[in-house]
């Protein structure tokens, strides 16, 4: 078996180039038991994905706003979640009040966003790409002020389900500017391995605790990674080159639990 584990290891990296991989793995023998899963395999993931971001903030300072702002945002959504569904004006006033200053808390950031792009780039980045930036920063603004509006007029809180369209929205927002700092090369390759690796594993293994998914994704998952990884060594813009050869071993070390009976 740990020849097989090199053998994949090997050729997915290299066959990601060809658009196909010929390696073959049967998931339905794969067996990793539960202790495995939430012990090792979760937290080892729960660390690899806190490697990805702390890597982010040190290329650009404006990532830090940014994946600061993310953060929030999920946060909110968990206290919404958690909120709308049974509160009613008479038991949740408190909790309702630590929604609106979280909200409140968020919006400032927004702005702060809008203000950091305006002094940090518009000297380093051509306009084209710094008009964008600022649009976008400002249409999480305007998502922003819209929750806030909802969660502090006492007859638009009665809708509800708005408010919720208005949160989705500012997670996609969020989402599409995760990385439009970084140069082309990079913000391309960031964000590639962040859609389809990085948030794959927060969604599934972090959040809904979903062990098939590793399971029967893990070729696609391995691929995306070592197309990713092996690009490293040209970026002289990362200064946390080493991070990223932990985040490496992690992600073997993941491979190696899933697939070495």
């Amino acid at each position: 078996m740990g020849r097989i584990l090199i053998l994949f290891l090997l050729f997915s990296s290299i066959n990601y180039a060809h658009g196909y991989s010929y390696f073959y793995y049967n998931s339905k023998k794969i067996n990793v038991s539960n202790r495995s899963f939430h012990n090792y395999i979760r937290p080892q993931v729960r660390n690899l994905v806190r490697d990805f971001y702390s890597v982010l903030k040190k290329i650009n300072p404006l990532q830090k706003d940014i994946i600061n702002l993310k953060n929030l945002t999920h946060r909110f959504e968990k206290h919404w979640q958690d909120f709308a569904p049974y509160c009613q004006k008479e038991n949740c006033k408190e909790n309702f009040e630590d929604l609106k200053h979280l909200a409140q808390r968020i919006n400032k950031k927004t702005l702060k966003l809008e203000q950091r792009i305006t002094l940090l780039y518009s000297k380093k980045k051509n306009i084209d790409s710094t008009l964008m930036l600022s649009k976008e920063s400002g249409e999480i603004t305007d998502t922003w002020h819209n929750i806030l509006n909802y969660l502090e007029n006492p007859l638009l809180y009665k809708r509800k389900k708005q408010i919720s369209v208005y949160l989705n929205r500012a997670k996609l927002q969020i989402e599409i500017i995760l990385t439009k700092p970084l140069n082309d090369d990079l913000q391309k390759n960031f964000y590639f391995v962040w859609a389809n690796f990085i948030k794959k594993l927060e969604q599934e293994v972090l959040k809904k605790q979903n062990l098939n998914y590793l399971v029967t994704r893990l070729e696609e998952l391995n691929i995306t990674w070592n197309s990713f990884y092996m690009k490293v060594p040209r970026w002289k813009e990362i200064t946390s080159k080493g991070q990223l050869k932990i985040m490496h071993r992690r992600w073997n070390s993941i491979l190696k639990i899933v697939l070495v009976r």
